[in-house]
């Protein structure tokens, strides 16, 4: 999950840059910058739960693989 999360995170980065120097494009980048966001927030949220109380079950699951 932490890859994923870099990933989105460099992708964002990278569609931000695009959007300042394009500005033909601003509002289709913003929309795909949120939704950008939106995935990290998420897998972000995902990853804490994974290592937090659930942690034990998931590490459990990923052993027993």
């Amino acid at each position: 999950m932490s890859i994923s999360l870099k990933e989105l995170r460099e992708t964002k980065t990278w569609l931000r840059i695009t959007r300042r120097d394009d500005p033909h494009s601003a509002e289709r980048l913003h929309e795909l910058t949120d939704e950008t966001g939106q995935l990290c927030a998420v897998l972000s949220q995902s990853a804490h739960m994974a290592e937090g109380e659930g942690g034990g079950r998931w590490k459990k699951l990923a052993n027993a693989q």
